[in-house]
C-alpha cells in the first residue's frame, strides 16, 4: 500500500484499507516518513518550509488523528515506549528531586 503522508485523500485511503485489512482499523502507529532539508534557515524558500512541514509534522499528525479512533476503540491509544528503555519525559525540577 502505497501513502503519501502530504497528501489528506492519500492517509484517508490509506487508513480505510488498513481498517478493512486490519479488521476495524489499525493497532499502532509508527510515524516514519520524513524528508530533510538541507541548507541554512536563510536558503529555504517558503515553498521548501511549507513542504517540510507538510511532510514531517503535518503528515504525522493527520495519521495519528486518522489512527487514533480505532486505537481507542481497542484501547491502545497512548504512548508506548520501545524496546530501547525510553521512558516518559519528567519536569526538570522531578528529575532533580525537587517537588
Amino acid at each position: 500500500m502505497l501513502l503519501d503522508v502530504a497528501d489528506p485523500r492519500s492517509g484517508e485511503e490509506a487508513m480505510a484499507r488498513v481498517g478493512e485489512l486490519a479488521g476495524g482499523g489499525a493497532w499502532a502507529v509508527v510515524n516514519n516518513a520524513g524528508i530533510p532539508q538541507a541548507g541554512s534557515v536563510e536558503d529555504v524558500s517558503d515553498e521548501q518550509a511549507r513542504r517540510l512541514l507538510e511532510t514531517n509534522l503535518l503528515g504525522a499528525a493527520r495519521i495519528c488523528r486518522l489512527a487514533l479512533p480505532a486505537m481507542r476503540r481497542r484501547g491502545r491509544a497512548g504512548p508506548r515506549p520501545g524496546r530501547s528503555g525510553a521512558r516518559r519525559p519528567r519536569p526538570a525540577a522531578v528529575r532533580r528531586g525537587q517537588r
